[in-house]
This record gives C-alpha cells, sequence and structure tokens, in this order.
C-alpha cells in the first residue's frame, strides 16, 4: 500500500515543578513524523488505538468501515532504512460485522498483534471479541480468533489488550444499558501452546468484589497482573496483585491501599508500576492528571512517588496552559517503559496549543523524573491528540482520532524520538 507519511516539526514544552521527585528542564525543538491511512476516510477516527515496539507501529481505526458500517480496521506501520515510515499492511475483521469497532484497542509485541473488538455480537450483544495476528516470513499476517470459552458472560471482551510473548491478557467486564445487571467482571488470560493454541485461564473477582468492571481496567507484566478490586462499601480503592504459580493457576498474593480512589488506570514494566487518574474538582470543575509511580518489586507498603499533581497542573496553568486536562486515552491511557512514563490528554487547550496534548516523564539514573509536554505541530481544537498514546522507552506514539486531514473525524498518529 502507498504510505501517507509527512514529517513536520513539533515543540516540547517542560513543565516546572517544585517537587523534588520531578525536575524541570529547558525547551527544546525535534521531528515528527504524521501518519494517515492511505485509503483514509471520514469518520474511519485512525488513531483510536496505538501501540509500538522497534521499527514497527499499529494504529487502530475503530469506525473504518471495510466489513461494514463501524467495522474496524487496524494499520501496521514499518521503519524504513531512509527513517521514513511506510504502510505495511491492513488488518480488517474475517466477516462483515457491522459495529464491531475492530481496533478499539491494540497491542504489539515484535511479530504478533492483538486486536480488540469489544462490541462484535456474535450471538451475544455486545460480547466482543479479541484477535491474534503473527507475521508470516513472507510478510502476511496469520489470523486466530482467541477462544471465549462461555461468551454469554462476556460483555465488551477485548475493551482493553495487552501481550508479552506467548500471553496475552484481555479485559472482560462492565455494565451497560444493554445488560443493566451483568455478572462480575473477569480477567482472561491466554497462553500460547506448542501446537499454537491459546488457552484460557479466568481471573475471578477475589472474594466479595462482585463489580461488573473488575478486570476493565489493568497492568500487566510477566508472570503478574494488577488490577482494581475495591469493593463496593469502601470510599477506598485497593489494588489486587495476582502471580502466575508453577501449575499455570493465578492466585492473588497481595493486596494493597491505592493511593486515591477508584478510577486508577495501570502500566506496568518488569517489577514496576505506574498508576494513573483522571482527579475532578467538582467546585472548580477542573480535571487533573495525577500519576504515582511505585519502584519494584512491589511490597504491598512501599510509599510511590507522585509524578504528576494537582500542583504541576496548576504552575503549567500559570506559564500559560490551562489546567483543564482529564486523563481520556482510550486503550492506553497510561504506559510505563523503562524509564518513560506517558499519558495523553485530548482534552489539553492552551494558548501555545489546542486539542490535545501528551505529557511524558523521563526518569533519571537518580530516580528524578523529568516531565515534558508534547502536542503536534498542526493541532487544531477538535482533533483529540493524545486520546492514545504509546511507547516503547525510545519512540512515543500518539492518536488523534478526531483530525480531519481526510474528512472530519478520519483521524491521524504521530511519531516522536525520545
Amino acid at each position: 500500500m502507498k504510505p501517507v507519511v509527512v514529517a513536520l516539526g513539533f515543540t516540547l514544552f517542560f513543565c516546572a515543578c517544585s517537587d523534588r521527585s520531578v525536575r524541570s528542564s529547558a525547551q527544546v525543538t525535534a521531528s515528527e513524523i504524521k501518519l494517515t491511512a492511505s485509503d483514509a476516510s471520514a469518520g474511519a477516527r485512525f488513531g483510536q488505538s496505538v501501540s509500538m515496539d522497534g521499527d514497527r507501529a499499529v494504529v487502530g481505526a475503530s469506525a473504518d468501515g471495510a466489513q461494514g458500517q463501524y467495522s474496524g480496521a487496524v494499520y501496521v506501520f514499518e521503519r524504513q532504512p531512509d527513517q521514513s515510515w511506510k504502510e505495511a499492511a491492513k488488518l480488517v475483521p474475517e466477516a462483515k460485522n457491522e459495529s464491531g469497532f475492530f481496533g478499539s484497542s491494540v497491542a504489539l509485541d515484535g511479530d504478533r498483534i492483538v486486536v480488540g473488538e469489544p462490541h462484535r455480537s456474535d450471538g451475544h450483544h455486545h460480547g466482543g471479541m479479541a484477535h491474534v495476528f503473527d507475521r508470516q516470513p513472507d510478510g502476511s499476517w496469520a489470523h486466530t480468533k482467541l477462544p471465549t470459552g462461555e461468551a454469554s458472560s462476556k460483555l465488551y471482551f477485548g475493551s482493553r489488550v495487552l501481550v508479552d510473548d506467548d500471553r496475552i491478557v484481555v479485559s472482560v467486564g462492565q455494565s451497560s444499558a444493554y445488560n443493566p445487571s451483568p455478572p462480575p467482571g473477569q480477567i482472561s488470560v491466554y497462553d500460547r501452546k506448542a501446537d499454537g493454541s491459546w488457552v484460557e485461564t479466568i481471573i475471578p473477582p477475589p472474594q466479595g468484589v462482585h463489580r461488573p468492571e473488575f478486570g476493565a481496567l489493568f497492568g500487566f507484566s510477566d508472570d503478574r497482573i494488577v488490577v482494581d478490586c475495591g469493593l463496593p462499601e469502601e470510599d477506598q480503592s485497593n489494588i489486587c496483585v495476582f502471580d502466575c504459580q508453577p501449575d499455570g493457576t493465578w492466585s492473588e498474593t497481595m493486596r494493597f491501599p491505592a493511593p486515591r480512589q477508584r478510577g486508577q488506570r495501570f502500566s506496568m514494566h518488569d517489577d514496576d508500576l505506574l498508576v494513573g487518574y483522571a482527579d475532578y474538582d467538582v467546585v472548580s470543575k477542573k480535571g487533573y492528571p495525577l500519576l504515582y509511580f511505585f519502584d519494584g518489586p512491589l511490597t504491598g507498603d512501599q510509599t510511590p512517588v507522585e509524578i504528576a499533581t494537582r500542583k504541576d497542573q496548576t504552575q503549567r496553568g500559570a506559564q500559560g496552559g490551562r489546567p483543564e486536562t482529564l486523563i481520556t486515552g482510550s486503550s492506553t491511557g497510561i504506559v510505563l517503559a523503562g524509564s518513560v512514563a506517558v499519558t495523553g490528554e485530548s482534552t489539553e487547550s492552551s494558548v501555545v496549543h489546542q486539542g490535545g496534548a501528551v505529557r511524558y516523564f523521563r526518569r533519571t539514573p537518580d530516580g528524578v523524573w523529568k516531565n515534558s509536554m508534547v502536542w503536534p505541530s498542526d493541532s487544531s481544537m477538535t482533533a483529540h491528540f493524545g486520546a492514545a498514546a504509546g511507547t516503547d522507552g525510545t519512540r512515543l506514539i500518539v492518536g488523534s482520532p478526531q483530525d480531519d486531514d481526510h474528512g472530519e473525524a478520519s483521524g491521524s498518529a504521530y511519531i516522536y524520538e525520545l
């Protein structure tokens, strides 16, 4: 396919913060690469989800109409020797299915792509589905549907997907108008066997936790999964840690209070944990993204480092930014990769940019987090830049699903070198 890749320029704005764990830096200029689909169309929402690993990036266009209205698609881009990015493949559902929103979530690990299709309705309204694509020697992508077991017990399966080598984790659950009394949420873990098949293990809510949203937001690394498991009557949420046992089962091994009340997003890298919130002040009617970093290994009693604070937002407002932001990432929300933490803020607006931003934090060897902000050179108020963000620790990819280069909400994505 013919790539649509445009090289532009962008600005990084580094925020000042008085907390000794976060340090300011100078303003710098770097390069920006903008991606759009070769067959871009209005309403496709290219950039609804993003993921990156090395010289490959994937972008979800959840409302693409290749297999029916809002059926969805995923585009694969590969970095070329001349540093450009070329569209290498377009992945679509194997059969026509309107309103499945294939590509609402994506995850990439080497030659493997996992795609969520949370609204697919094969005999179960909004039951959802998740797909695996493995790259073949000839450059094609072999497709496998993940088995869903008792499909009737699943709702919006595939709203969030993560992959690490031969293990995939998929979210299940959340109430809706279609099922006002849904069963408890759960997490589905898939392990690939020697014969190439995928076997599902279900992690149910711990005893006493029957919330349908259990498992909707989680973090995953190797043999560990973290998830919000606050009890319905509790004001303070808890973080539950599940570890894979030698026999392949999963057991809760740790539970400790979350930094704040419910609503957190999680991302893990090795033994480290990043927890994010969209904190809303009902008095000022302002939202604040808050990030907490737990330096692993987790013990259950360590104090996290708060690397994004209300104070930081207020100070940024004094510099010209408007502290009225919310974390609204659709599939990633927050991402931790090595010493880099990223959060998208698709409603961010200020006197110097409009239509969204991404903040990323780089941890120095002495444990200090340097805070910076990214926004596109061609930003617009309705582009929703930052609705999705991903990083592999060396590059940053950002989705802008409401961008209108090829019609309203045709969408775009941006790649930055960190």
